[in-house]
């Protein structure tokens, strides 16, 4: 399976609509991914990121939105996840789903570098 990296340091800069984009023109299997959600819908009970779900319902993948992403609190997800256990989840929602798509988008971005001046490597 190729993995895909879509990822900027602007918020709604384009990301899920150019993946949107890219997986309509490619007509492959596609897999995706948010990580580290930024905006959250509460709905059915449950909070998850409406990225995850407007790829999920345009593509009809079978995965819940929620297994999608890790989570948006980056606080909360700072003391829940360490840098391995963050790895290691990734890895396992990866591997569920491997042998059935072709290709995975990961979506991400790092708006807090453009905020504070950090550098990205």
């Amino acid at each position: 399976m190729n993995k895909v990296v879509i990822a900027s340091v602007c918020k709604s800069a384009g990301k899920t609509s150019a993946i949107i984009g890219i997986s309509a023109a490619l007509n492959k299997k596609i897999a995706y991914l948010k990580p580290f959600g930024e905006r959250m819908v509460y709905q059915e009970n449950r909070l998850w990121d409406y990225d995850t779900a407007l790829v999920r319902e345009i593509f009809g993948l079978r995965e819940d939105p929620g297994d999608m992403s890790l989570g948006s609190e980056h606080s909360k997800l700072r003391y829940v996840y360490d840098e391995e256990g963050t790895k290691q989840k990734i890895l396992q929602v990866i591997a569920h789903i491997r042998n059935e798509r072709e290709i995975l988008f990961i979506e991400g971005g790092i708006p807090h570098a453009r905020r504070t001046g950090q550098v990205v490597q």
